[in-house]
């Protein structure tokens, strides 16, 4: 239940909480045990949300409106609901909850915009700039295990799986000077 505020009456707080509950409960004859607990989880956060920051119905009104517009800009190109995710960091979060912290191991994070499934690939040294202007810049690593030790391949995002005798590639890219 949501801490009533100084400034919401016991009235008014029970007749809140009771909607929060009355609309947790249409979810009762879901037959998905975990889209009930999803459906339920986000009625009682959202309902938190609106009751915590006292939204108005104008405000209200103009959330509805600028996710409106993010549908009527989304195609099969565009998604702007993933960028909004990104942007509320909700992405991360879902990466973060579902790969556990292990000793100094990088963080999992999110395919970034600019990953393209299908890219071509770049041979070692290649120039992935593809002959764009601008100053040469050599990037090398090492890719290790948690405990430090050099691995011999790295996942890759399609797949997962490390390629075998491969590490970090290195390539020339191009960077512009402003």
């Amino acid at each position: 239940m949501t801490a009533a505020r100084p400034d919401v009456s016991a009235e008014q707080a029970a007749r809140e909480e009771e909607l929060v509950e009355r609309v947790a409960r249409s979810f009762d004859s879901c037959r998905d045990p975990r889209l009930k607990e999803l459906m339920v989880g986000l009625v009682r956060h959202v309902h938190a949300y609106i009751r915590e920051t006292r939204l108005t119905e104008e405000e209200w009104s103009r959330a509805i409106g600028f996710l409106t517009a993010a549908g009527h800009i989304t195609d099969d190109r565009r998604q702007e609901f993933i960028l909004l995710s990104d942007v509320l960091g909700a992405s991360m979060q879902t990466i973060a909850v579902n790969n556990q912290a292990y000793a100094e191991a990088t963080e999992a994070t999110v395919v970034g915009p600019f990953f393209v499934e299908g890219a071509p690939e770049i041979a070692n040294g290649g120039d992935l700039s593809f002959g764009a202007p601008g100053e040469p810049c050599w990037v090398e690593g090492t890719v290790t295990g948690p405990d430090g030790t050099p691995r011999c391949s790295a996942p890759t995002p399609s797949s997962g799986q490390g390629v075998p005798g491969q590490g970090l590639r290195a390539a020339t890219g191009r960077h512009a000077h402003p």
